[in-house]
């Protein structure tokens, strides 16, 4: 008989489990599930390193380029040019994501790799060692200024400032009032320094100032460069070219001494926002007295 009892107990028990897992009524009772947590979003495409040298770069087009080069040869400058076959092309390559960089007189494109602890570039073989002392991580949109350092190549060891940049399309020049763009310049010159128990072209950086007139298409301007550790005087512009609507201009620097002496240019983007150019001009080294040469690239802005 108590068994019996025990047995009624446990099927009353087991029916108002049933039950109350239908809901009492018969009907099945809503059973709410876990929510499921979304997948993080993707990480951002390759093509968004792409604005940390040209902001407003492109894909797969090389930059305009201008600039000047030096050839240091055993404590000796095998030569000075501001020729743009002498220069080295960059470009984005949206495939790899990656910025590209072809040496003069170079056939094939190099992949340049970012350090963040330098901010530097290198190649695939650290040679050349390219640096952007001016670019979109210092607040230019259209254009970029390297300096660069190549050994064994086509032709031979050299060292060179660059300017790359967006141009600035025919009738994208302002034809009325005035402007004044104040950049950096970068380079190296045919004086020699020893550095690291080897010798190698001294640097030549500072600042530079272009002032146009757009509707009278005039334009001056001065360059203060430094080379290494010491400061040269500021040079005026003189001979200067520009025309109302032009997209480039050039001219020569202020000095009496003998030598290569010019600058070139060309705005960049759509509304001549910044430009870019090459420079080249002789100086005397207070170190010893003697003349050389300075040259490289230059950007400026509004």
């Amino acid at each position: 008989m108590r068994f019996h009892a025990i047995r009624n107990l446990l099927v009353a028990g087991a029916s108002a489990v049933t039950l109350a897992a239908c809901g009492g009524g018969g009907s099945p009772a809503f059973i709410p599930k876990a929510p499921i947590t979304p997948p993080p979003p993707p990480p951002p495409p390759a093509t968004a390193e792409l604005g940390f040298i040209v902001a407003a770069a492109a894909p797969d087009q090389p930059f305009a380029r201008m600039g000047g080069i030096v050839r240091p040869d055993s404590n000796q400058i095998a030569g000075v040019s501001t020729a743009q076959s002498d220069q080295a092309q960059l470009r984005y390559d949206s495939p790899s994501g990656q910025y590209q960089i072809q040496v003069p007189a170079g056939s094939s494109w190099e992949k340049l790799f970012y350090n963040p602890d330098q901010g530097n570039f290198y190649t695939q073989n650290n040679s050349p060692f390219i640096r952007f002392p001016e670019s979109a991580a210092t607040g230019y949109h259209y254009s970029a200024l390297s300096t660069l350092f190549q050994g064994p190549s086509p032709v031979g060891v050299y060292a060179a400032g660059n300017a790359f940049g967006i141009p600035t399309p025919a009738g994208g020049v302002p034809t009325t009032g005035s402007a004044t763009y104040n950049g950096s310049i970068a380079g190296f010159t045919t004086e020699t320094v020893s550095e690291w128990g080897s010798w190698g072209a001294a640097q030549v950086n500072g600042n530079i100032a272009l002032s146009f007139s757009f509707g009278g298409g005039t334009l001056s301007g001065t360059i203060s460069p430094n080379i290494n550790t010491y400061a040269l005087a500021p040079l005026s512009f003189t001979n200067t070219v520009f025309a109302p609507g032009s997209t480039t201009f050039s001219g020569t620097f202020s000095t009496a001494l003998p030598g290569a002496n010019s600058f070139s240019g060309q705005f960049t983007g759509p509304a001549a926002q910044e430009l870019i150019g090459s420079f080249v001009f002789p100086y005397t080294s207070p170190a010893n007295g003697i003349v050389f040469h300075a040259t490289g690239g230059f950007v400026a802005k509004q």
